[in-house]
């Protein structure tokens, strides 16, 4: 038995090694206001995935903006937490945080009080992202909080206009439907058409 164990623990330890590692989920990057229509103000919204509340003192949003959160601020289990540029135009949200959201694209990270990596998001609005938010008034706002933020067909545009900041994204469970030209046909005829297709 303890030659087979000595063969054996080599081959455990190496497929261990070989699973890639998860970042953790406590807390996750929900909905954003990269882009604000007119004189609106952008914020980042964070959700708490789990039933428990979750202390984040000194923890911190990085790289396309930096905020710290205050010590004492504590993330309640299954709510939202809302940083904004000018707190004063979100109701119920934590800021002011420096820098700004690439209106083109960016990475934001949240990190611990230790500096280790808990979350990214690096949102775009070409390829597969949606382009909707990008200036239109409504957020770039993640189909379902429990889906990966790294994915692009993770996030959808909010059905209200300025989003729903510290609340559920799609509150009557409706995703906007995608409207898309299918087909055009008979240009420069009498019987020109054109085919538009709604996709979930």
């Amino acid at each position: 038995m303890n030659h087979f164990l000595r063969h054996l623990l080599p081959c455990f330890f190496a497929l261990t090694l070989s699973v890639p590692a998860q970042q953790d989920t406590i807390l996750v990057f929900n909905e954003v206001m990269y882009h604000p229509a007119g004189v609106g103000t952008e914020w980042i919204e964070l959700v708490n995935l789990n039933g428990v509340d979750v202390d984040i003192s000194d923890w911190s949003l990085d790289g396309a903006v930096d905020y710290t959160f205050p010590n004492g601020t504590v993330a309640r289990g299954n709510s939202y937490l809302v940083v904004a540029a000018d707190p004063g135009e979100v109701p119920d949200s934590m800021g002011p945080f420096t820098g700004r959201l690439d209106d083109g694209g960016e990475e934001l990270r949240l990190l611990n009080n230790s500096g280790r990596v808990m979350g990214i998001l690096d949102y775009n609005d070409r390829g597969d992202w949606p382009v909707a938010p990008d200036g239109s008034g409504v957020t770039l706002a993640k189909r379902d909080r429990s889906l990966l933020a790294s994915d692009a067909g993770s996030w959808h545009w909010s059905a209200e206009m300025g989003g729903t900041p510290g609340s559920v994204n799609f509150p009557n469970g409706v995703i906007p439907p995608v409207i898309q030209f299918n087909e055009v046909g008979g240009l420069g005829a009498d019987a020109f058409f054109v085919e538009i297709g709604f996709c979930p």
